[in-house]
């Protein structure tokens, strides 16, 4: 009887697991993707590849587009626009 008792919770980590992989699969393959049909996301990865940025890039201050954009940002913040 121990045998059964010990050997489910053994069966619902290995179910979590491949769970977990499932998710993380359909994450790169089928949602990652598909994102690309959203216009904001084509542009801006199209941007990211004609720029020559790397992907790991993106949020640090030393790539210059990144930095230029966020000199800008917190320009903009600081000053904001005054219009009528």
């Amino acid at each position: 009887m121990n045998d059964t008792t010990s050997s489910s919770p053994v069966l619902v980590r290995w179910l979590k697991l491949g769970f977990g992989l499932g998710v993380l699969l359909a994450w790169i393959y089928v949602i990652g993707p598909a994102t690309l049909q959203i216009d904001s996301v084509r542009i801006m990865a199209n941007t990211v590849e004609e720029q020559g940025i790397e992907s790991g890039a993106l949020y640090w201050s030393d790539v210059t587009a990144v930095g230029t954009a966020e000199e800008m940002i917190r320009a903009t913040i600081k000053y904001p626009p005054k219009g009528p």
